[in-house]
Parts: structure tokens; sequence; C-alpha cells
């Protein structure tokens, strides 16, 4: 799934544990808390990357890592890019997924 499409589901109210039941085959009466849930991209960080959701403890805590041979790089906590989404939508400058995204992406490479 691409970035975009997961802001979409966020903005569209999708269930939280709808989706981790999807993305990990997990819900969150199985987590701790939602932190030790990871946002992940394969390869690099573009609007093109697929993303993809780990839970922390299965994964190395390097930025960049590999599982099947496949790279990802590690954006932040999941609970983080829901809070970003969340405060990004009730502005103006941010209308759209795409500007969410956008702006994300901008916040990764520059801030965070």
């Amino acid at each position: 799934m691409k970035l975009i499409n997961l802001i979409d589901e966020i903005k569209e109210g999708i269930d939280i544990n709808t989706l981790l039941r999807r993305e990990l085959g997990t819900d969150l009466s199985e987590l701790v808390d939602l932190c030790i849930v990871e946002l992940c991209m394969r390869d690099l960080i573009s609007l093109e990357s697929e993303v993809k959701l780990f839970n922390s403890d299965s994964i190395s805590d390097m930025r960049n890592f590999q599982i099947n041979g496949i790279n990802y790089v590690s954006l932040l906590p999941f609970d983080m890019f829901l809070e970003f989404v969340e405060e990004a939508k009730k502005l103006p400058q941010f209308p759209t997924s795409l500007s969410i995204a956008e702006r994300f992406l901008d916040y990764i490479e520059n801030d965070a």
C-alpha cells in the first residue's frame, strides 16, 4: 500500500484494529501499546514506495533494515504517524491526502 492510500484510510476513519489485523495479523488487544508498531517504507523514502507496518520487537533498532531480502526504512512509530495525520487533516493548507503525505515525507527527511 502507498502512503497516500494509508492516509486516505485513516482520514476515512478506518478502525485501527481492522488495519492492524490486516497489516500485522494482530490487533491492539495483543499489543502492549500502539507505539510498538513501526511505520516503514520499502527501499527508499518516496511517495511511490510501499509502506508497511511492523511490530518494532520484530525489527532491528537500525533505521535501515532487511527482511526476507527486502530493504526497509523505518520512519517512526505508528502512533506518532496517526497523530500527525489527525492534526494535519484539520489544517486548511493540507486539504488532500497527497498534501499530507508530502508534508509527512518532508518532516521525516528534514525534521524527524
